[in-house]
């Protein structure tokens, strides 16, 4: 604002009079010129005196109440022991020096916080330790800024409250805060402990001066929002509920003249509690509107919950009971950097988000992006589920998604982004634990053991990644190849045998809507041995012929010998030995290992293995030492791995048929390569049947101890994998070594 008086107007009264507001404000009086800036000011009077009053701004307010007028809007209160306790011993227990004077109780949108502190607090008051008792809604999550309470505004209701009239209170806000303390410490000095509880708290400036020093007195703080550690505080954490208290709070809520549904259908009753995400405000809303049709059954409500998007449109009662309103605030208070995030979060695949995958959504690093998951983690939409890995509840990704849905080229931009970032990692971890690694990948990865570590961890998302994309338009291409290379990487364990399963009939299913390519046939491939593997021997031969016509077909003779190793495979698991043998030497005559070293090298290995189960173990030595060389040739420690764990059974066959010790001895050496080998690649279904047959090989040895600790080593693989038959023969040979020991 701008205010001038022309001196000229005096002495000049026939001057031009000029009176100028600007931006609606209004001026009244007489001077030579006059400018206001000010939207809304008013000036009065003349160029000897002129006074200017500029609005104020309107000032967030809120009413304190004694909480015990909070009686009538208890809710239903279940569960929550540990905190409870927690926040009761805060509230009655005798303060201590250095002792917390705050508690802190933190939660996300609709988790029961304020249900908490209302159970407790009046609980407490009911005991009669606090002279006053009082609460303020601090109004931290309402839409405009402007709407925030701050502490200037909550000393003099505060006083009040504190029973004080109008006229002792200053009109100063620094005098104000002064009083408001000198009356707490009074308080104290008195004996009369006071407790203030400050709702809905969004930021700590909220809170700041407003905390009574004395430590008798307690306040009590709700806020979604993780502030920094003190001392001083207890935080008091809420998550959803478990289970059976999410079922009980049902029941209690619909529980009016003698409504027993949730009780008459309890399985129904627990799916719908999980489609609430056990969240106590989604719980409180399908209560009501469950109560709203005495008619209807449990099921039919969770019928209707199960489709992700109408469930929040399901999960509305009014504007008070909304679960995509409670969540809205939270979301509209974050700057747009951390509202971008939090929407593109919902767009990775299976939910479970590791720190390259949100660096990748939103093209940061990792220290830009880290910081950002944190500050989500403690606005309490996210959770950090374990060390660099994070998710959300299933209604908050259900509505992350909705918000990403409003930018879908931002959205659609992510998705691909992530996919193709996952399938670089993917091949590089094939490369590594299942062929020969190149300098490509070893620029992803540094070792086998960092890409093994890095598969862990993702694969889960992986083939969520798969199930997701597979049906999209766009994604035909990157799907045949994501998911074969996946399923080769699935295919190495026991325990991913059901993944490989859905994995490899995904990929299929999309090979049989392309023209015949090599990606497809391996599509194809993957699919029969997966089959094979789920023991439906009929569709996998079909399967499997199949593949080996489009690789014929296309002129690749290498791929093709290999998916004829899978037949040969077939046929050796129906105890066809002879039939088996045949298919591999035929494929070892169309693919040499002098012309086609690495498809030799696998067949070679397989061929080896069958003929040591078809009894002729020195004819298998032979085949699996060309295999070793072969696989040490091409550096293909995966291969080699298996090359050696066969050869080691076929050195122990040996040595039982010739009845010689000595050969036994190169049994152990083959198979202490192998069980380290698999180790580097943590190949638990490798380290398994390496230390299984190296236990053979020292029992037969008669050292004994090592044997049998390495049959308990591959036992605990085969039985929780449900291996029932290899476990059986495992525990056949401990007892065997057990009693040739003398253990009993």
């Amino acid at each position: 604002m701008s205010t001038g008086a022309d001196s000229g107007t005096r002495s000049n009264p026939g001057a031009q009079i000029e009176i100028k507001a600007d931006n609606n404000s209004t001026a009244i009086g007489r001077v030579g010129q006059l400018n206001i800036a000010d939207a809304g000011a008013v000036a009065i009077g003349g160029v000897g005196s002129l006074n200017v009053f500029l609005p104020q701004t309107p000032k967030a307010t809120t009413s304190v109440l004694p909480i015990v007028a909070l009686q009538s809007a208890t809710a239903t209160f279940v569960g929550r022991q540990e905190q409870l306790a927690a926040l009761s011993g805060f509230l009655l227990d005798e303060p201590t020096l250095g002792g917390p004077s705050v508690a802190v109780v933190v939660g996300a949108p609709g988790v029961g916080k304020t249900a908490l502190v209302r159970q407790v607090a009046l609980s407490s008051i009911d005991q009669n330790p606090f002279h006053e008792a009082l609460f303020a809604d601090m109004h931290g999550y309402d839409d405009a800024a402007a709407d925030h309470v701050q502490p200037a505004e909550m000393y003099g209701p505060l006083l009040q409250a504190l029973g004080l009239s109008g006229q002792q209170i200053p009109e100063s806000v620094t005098e104000r805060a002064k009083l408001y303390h000198e009356v707490l410490d009074g308080r104290a000095a008195a004996g009369q402990a006071v407790l203030i509880w400050l709702d809905n708290v969004s930021d700590r400036s909220q809170i700041e001066g407003l905390i009574p020093t004395s430590p008798q007195h307690r306040t009590v703080v709700t806020t979604r929002d993780t502030f920094p550690h003190k001392r001083n505080r207890l935080s008091v954490e809420l998550d959803v509920l478990p289970i059976r208290d999410a079922v009980d709070l049902l029941k209690q809520e619909i529980q009016i003249d003698g409504d027993t549904r949730v009780e008459s259908d309890g399985e129904a009753s627990e799916r719908l509690a999980e489609l609430c995400d056990r969240l106590p405000l989604a719980l409180q809303i399908i209560a009501s509107l469950i109560v709203d049709e005495p008619s209807r059954p449990i099921r039919e409500f969770e019928s209707e919950l199960r489709a992700e998007e109408h469930r929040l449109d399901s999960l509305h009662y009014d504007d008070q009971l909304s679960v995509r309103a409670a969540l809205a605030l939270s979301y509209k208070r974050l700057p747009d950097n951390l509202q971008r995030l939090f929407r593109l979060l919902s767009q990775v695949p299976g939910g479970d988000v590791g720190i390259d995958a949100a660096r990748w959504l939103v093209d940061a690093d990792v220290a830009a992006v880290r910081p950002q998951l944190m500050a989500l983690v403690r606005s309490h939409l996210v959770q950090q589920h374990v060390a660099n890995r994070w998710s959300m509840h299933d209604l908050v990704r259900i509505f992350a998604t909705e918000m990403a849905s409003r930018d879908p080229e931002d959205a659609n931009r992510a998705l691909k982004n992530v996919v193709e970032r996952y399938g670089v990692g993917i091949v590089a971890a094939f490369e590594w634990l299942t062929a020969v690694a190149s300098e490509t990948t070893r620029k992803v990865f540094e070792t086998p053991t960092h890409a093994a570590k890095w598969f862990e961890a993702e694969r889960a998302t992986a083939i969520s990644i798969i199930t997701t994309i597979a049906e999209r338009d766009g994604y035909q291409g990157i799907s045949l190849e994501f998911g074969v290379v996946l399923g080769d990487l699935l295919r190495r364990q026991a325990h991913w045998r059901d993944d490989f399963y859905s994995v490899a009939a995904t990929t299929a299913s999309i090979a049989t809507r392309v023209p015949p390519q090599l990606i497809a046939a391996s599509a194809l491939s993957n699919f029969g041995t997966s089959l094979r593997m789920q023991r439906k021997y009929q569709e996998c031969q079909k399967v499997l012929e199949e593949a080996v016509a489009m690789y014929e077909s296309l002129g690749d003779f290498d791929r093709a010998s290999g998916a004829r190793s899978n037949i040969g495979n077939l046929l050796q698991e129906q105890g066809q030995l002879d039939v088996a043998i045949a298919i591999y030497r035929k494929d070892l005559q169309q693919c040499p290992p002098e012309t086609h070293p690495y498809p030799a090298a696998g067949t070679l290995t397989n061929l080896g293995a069958v003929l040591t189960l078809a009894g002729r173990p020195g004819e298998g030595v032979t085949e699996l030492l060309k295999a070793v060389v072969l696989c040490r040739k091409l550096d293909d420690r995966s291969g080699l791995a298996t090359a050696l764990r066969n050869l080691g059974a076929a050195y122990i066959a040996l040595s039982e048929s010739a009845r010689d010790a000595r050969i036994a001895v190169k049994a152990v050496t083959a198979l202490t390569e192998a069980r380290k080998i698999s180790n580097s690649l943590l190949d638990a279904k490798g380290c398994a049947d390496a230390a299984n047959n190296l236990a053979v090989a020292l029992c037969s040895l008669r050292e004994f101890e090592r044997g049998i600790a390495l049959f308990d080593e591959a036992l605990k693989y085969f039985d929780q994998t449900g291996q029932v038959d290899q476990a059986n023969r495992t525990r056949w040979h401990q007892s065997q070594a057990r009693q040739a020991a003398g253990i009993h």
